[in-house]
């Protein structure tokens, strides 16, 4: 088991990885013996064992090196500990007794609990019924806009994608075309179809100030902006206070919703197991005065 170093003392400690431990791995010219990357004693770090903590980033070379200064210095210490009589106290049983619990109850919960109940379970009608008994609960707090937008490096570009717009083109269309088209394909810098922005998210600013002088359906005549120019269609637009559009807050609400069931389903598995396990509490628990006496 690796242990971290206590709070108060990972700043000297990373300081000691820095100065001293660097020179363990990078900068020595012998390669590790076959079977292990890094050794301590009798105590040895695999290939196996480094992918294990690292996942996909075990191929990144400085996370690698870190990883390894990391694992000698607390197996160093960790050893030390062990001969100093610090890794058997009755302290030490205790607290890794706890996290043995902790660690077997979270396992538990995930396949009782968590697992049981999945945001694929819950239908978009359910999530409109929650939403309609939900009252004040998700109306929104600041404005919000729904627009499709395409930022061109040219103004004639931005010009002939806004022209297929104006003839009746549909916005996915209208992409298409113009990813397509050899000669304006590579002035289309940035697309967005169909999103939801709030003043704050939507950069630069002029967009927005564009965007919520336009009546659902307006197509807008390229704006200069910072990185070109931006033909804006804008599909809605729904003031703080007023009720969400359902695909802006449908993740939210299945989110809010996961939430409940999950309790739900935690309370009626707890209720299981009290039917399964005796349980008594004698009356004088409660006496907080009784360890005094």
């Amino acid at each position: 088991m690796r242990l971290r170093p206590p709070n108060d003392a990972r700043v000297s400690l990373t300081l000691l990885v820095a100065l001293g431990l660097g020179a363990l791995v990078g900068c020595s010219p012998e390669e590790p013996a076959p079977g292990y990357l890094a050794r301590v004693d009798r105590t040895e770090l695999s290939e196996q064992d480094l992918r294990r903590t690292l996942d996909a980033a075990a191929d990144n070379p400085q996370r690698r090196r870190d990883y390894i200064n990391e694992w000698i210095l607390t197996e160093m210490l960790y050893q030390e500990a062990v001969k100093k009589g610090k890794a058997d106290t009755d302290e030490t049983r205790r607290q890794l007794e706890l996290v043995r619990k902790r660690m077997a109850i979270a396992a538990l919960l995930e396949d009782a609990v968590y697992a049981a109940v999945d945001t694929t379970d819950i239908s978009d009608q359910a999530v409109a019924s929650y939403l309609q008994r939900s009252g004040d609960d998700f109306l929104l707090r600041e404005d919000v806009i729904n627009v499709s937008l395409a930022v061109f490096t040219m103004r004639d570009a931005a010009n002939r994608f806004r022209a297929l717009l104006l003839d009746g083109t549909s916005w996915d269309n209208a992409i298409t075309i113009t990813r397509s088209d050899t000669a304006v394909a590579p002035m289309l810098e940035h697309v967005e179809t169909l999103q939801y922005h709030t003043r704050g998210s939507l950069y630069p600013d002029d967009i927005w100030k564009l965007a919520v002088t336009l009546r659902p359906g307006d197509v807008s005549f390229p704006a200069k902006i910072a990185d070109g120019f931006v033909v804006v269609l804008t599909h809605g637009l729904k003031r703080q206070g007023e009720a969400p559009d359902f695909d802006y807050v449908r993740d939210e609400v299945r989110s809010r919703m996961l939430i409940d069931l999950r309790r739900q389903r935690y309370e009626e598995f707890v209720q299981e197991l009290r039917a399964r396990y005796a349980v008594d509490v004698r009356p004088e628990a409660a006496d907080t005065t009784r360890g005094n006496r």
